[in-house]
């Protein structure tokens, strides 16, 4: 389940001006009243998108930006949003820089190889949510990522 910060495709670090910018645009381009149209993605170009999944979308954004707008409901969430991935670190099994995963441009992540022969795979937005584990897709074994987020000016 995206969090609200991946809905309205914003950093956590976002501060409420960044927040509002994307949520407008996000209103505008997912408002229910545009029955079928093209939405531009910016992961997967232009897509068509049917009336049902712009009010499903369009309501997401809304939930997201009804918590993120409000100064209090938006420390609670990040703190409930800090204690989820705490309680969900499971067995640590390496630390691995992420200079050492390999990048696939296509889906905008970063992966590398479990040893039950799953894959740990962490996307550019999670990394800007500076997440510092990921955990396998096969087994229950977690990886600490090595890692500094860069500010572009």
């Amino acid at each position: 389940m995206p969090t609200h910060y991946e809905i309205l495709g914003v950093p956590q670090t976002a501060s409420i001006e960044e927040i509002r910018k994307q949520y407008q645009k996000l209103v505008l381009q997912y408002h229910p009243d545009k029955l079928a149209q093209t939405v531009n993605s910016p992961k997967s170009g232009n897509v068509q998108t049917g009336p049902e999944e712009c009010a499903k979308r369009f309501q997401e954004v809304v939930a997201a930006w009804e918590i993120l707008n409000d100064e209090c409901k938006r420390r609670q969430y990040d703190a409930e949003l800090s204690a989820r991935r705490t309680a969900n670190i499971g067995p640590i099994h390496a630390e691995v820089d992420l200079d050492d995963m390999e990048y696939d441009e296509g889906k905008a992540s970063f992966h590398t190889l479990c040893r039950c022969g799953g894959s740990y795979t962490v996307s550019e937005s999670q990394l800007e949510q500076q997440v510092q584990t990921v955990t396998c897709d096969s087994c229950s074994l977690q990886i600490r990522l090595m890692y500094q987020v860069e500010e572009i000016d």
